[in-house]
């Protein structure tokens, strides 16, 4: 049994773990984020072994608690807070156990590590140095710090204005900061909802008696039939679908981010909360109805919840009232959908909202029946059978609306879409999934359809468009005409939009083209 380890093999030991502190909390890996992590720690140990042992036991706690939000999110973002505190709980539980057993032992073995490290130095003796070395070590570290905080602030990259990179130090700097603006930005949402909606209605000429919007959730459109997948998991929309944007990209990676973008007036950094599809439709002089099968516990629970109630009329399957964990499946949504059809009581045109739960991960919850097994990876299986619940949904829709005998059009879109997870492969049973990140094409490539009652042609729009003018897309969906709109009468033309922007997880803009691919994983290309 070893009783003492040498000091200069505990800082090699601190310096072996430090990437793997970074990798637990979701960061990246780069030479200045390793050593300003372990010249952190070795000072700490040198100069205050106590402090030391504390700043272990923390990393040890949040490596624990975050490992496994780290492995489907990445390192703390403002949209991870979005994520984690507009969350109800049916959401919660569902997403705490589709993570996989082995995430939760990684975590386990990964935070155990800070602590046998603390174990190792119990017998250690610390050399001692006099203060003018002391100084100098103090000083060469206040010189990286500065030197990072220089270098991030001419990059203007980071997720906070926190210059410091080791961890966890930063990692509790940015959950409190980002956690501060998440609420601070959301105040801004509340005092915006007190102005006046400011948005002016030119003119309005309607065909259909009922618009619904269907928004669906982390579809990319690659795994679309109707968008070329090689699977048919599309039939209903093969089949009716008349108008088909190809190549619609969604305005940010993340619901929370994606909706309020392109459902608002905006200026690609701040939203007019007021000045949205639904009180635009207000002002044509609509009746309004938002459906939802996601998750919201008051008016004010996230941006998408402030959005919904300004509708005349607000459905969510899971609310305050309804705190269920059991999950709720998107088709359940068709009888509310046929209780507002039924009631005649109100005759103005309607724009009635589904948000759906989609394709939203765990994938296998969306399903009412086990998926195909279309290839070896059931993440994949039922990710790709995801998408056929929603192409049933729509089929449901449709013939819902028919039973009424008044013309109708729908539009489904998904918010965004998602990205195969290469660097995280579970250890156990060794499957990929798909996730949120920012990176990709695919992450923003999204499929936007329509489909009339009156129609039986089918156009493909090649043109590349932005999220941005999806406000705009609507309104001329919806035959509502306002000179504030500039791009709605270029929404629908097979003129590509100049310069197309996506805001990232951090909400800064950045060209589209500075995406990288991420192609669909070899073993579904080769089904036949």
């Amino acid at each position: 049994m070893i009783k003492s380890l040498d000091f200069k093999i505990i800082v090699f030991l601190q310096l072996a773990l430090s990437p793997i502190i970074i990798n637990s909390l979701g960061y990246p890996l780069s030479a200045i984020n390793i050593l300003e992590t372990w010249i952190l720690a070795t000072v700490l140990l040198y100069f205050f072994p106590r402090w030391w042992k504390i700043y272990m036991v923390i990393t040890s706690v949040t490596i624990l608690i975050y490992y496994p939000t780290a492995t489907c999110l990445g390192a703390f973002s403002l949209a991870t807070a979005a994520a984690l505190l507009s969350t109800d709980q049916a959401e919660s539980v569902e997403y705490l156990g589709s993570i996989t057993w082995s995430t939760y032992l990684a975590s386990i073995i990964l935070a155990s590590l800070p602590l046998i490290l603390i174990k190792l130095t119990r017998h250690t003796s610390l050399p001692k140095s006099d203060f003018r070395t002391r100084v100098v070590i103090l000083l060469i570290f206040s010189g990286i710090i500065i030197f990072a905080g220089y270098r991030q602030h001419k990059a203007r990259t980071l997720q906070s204005n926190f210059a410091i990179n080791a961890q966890p130090l930063k990692f509790i700097a940015d959950a409190v900061i980002l956690t501060y603006a998440y609420h601070a930005e959301f105040e801004k949402i509340k005092t915006g909802l007190n102005k006046p909606v400011n948005i002016i209605v030119d003119k309005v000429n309607q065909k259909y008696k009922f618009y619904v919007l269907v928004i669906g959730e982390s579809a990319r459109a690659d795994y679309l039939h109707l968008y070329g997948f090689k699977i048919s998991n599309t039939p209903f929309m093969d089949k009716k679908a008349n108008y088909i944007m190809e190549n619609m990209y969604s305005t940010g990676p993340y619901t929370q981010i994606a909706l309020p973008f392109g459902l608002t007036l905006n200026n690609g950094q701040d939203i007019q909360i007021r000045d949205n599809i639904l009180t635009l439709a207000k002002k044509a002089n609509m009746d309004t109805i938002w459906l939802s099968n996601q998750g919201a516990i008051n008016q004010f629970d996230s941006k998408i919840s402030t959005l919904a109630y300004q509708a005349n009329k607000v459905v969510f399957l899971k609310n305050s009232s309804n705190k269920s964990e059991k999950n709720t499946f998107d088709d359940q949504l068709i009888q509310p959908l046929t209780q507002i059809l039924d009631n005649q009581s109100d005759q103005r045109n309607k724009l009635i909202v589904l948000h759906l739960m989609g394709s939203h991960w765990d994938f296998c919850a969306r399903l009412r029946k086990p998926a195909t097994k279309y290839v070896s990876n059931s993440n994949y299986n039922c990710y790709i059978d995801s998408i056929k619940a929603t192409d049933s949904l729509l089929q449901q829709i449709y013939t819902t609306l028919e039973k009424t005998k008044q013309p109708f059009s729908i539009l489904y879109f998904a918010d965004h879409g998602l990205s195969h997870d290469q660097q995280e492969k579970d250890k156990f049973n060794h499957q990929y999934s798909l996730r949120h990140t920012d990176r990709y094409y695919q992450n923003y490539h999204i499929p936007l359809v329509i489909i009339n009652s009156d129609q039986t042609s089918q156009i493909r729009n090649p043109a590349q468009r932005s999220g941005f003018e999806l406000l705009g897309g609507l309104a001329n969906w919806l035959g509502i005409f306002s000179q504030q709109l500039p791009n709605s009468d270029q929404f629908f033309t097979t003129k590509d939009s100049k310069e197309i922007k996506i805001l990232d997880k951090y909400q800064q803009l950045k060209p589209l083209n500075s995406l990288q691919q991420d192609t669909i994983p070899v073993e579904i290309q080769q089904l036949k």
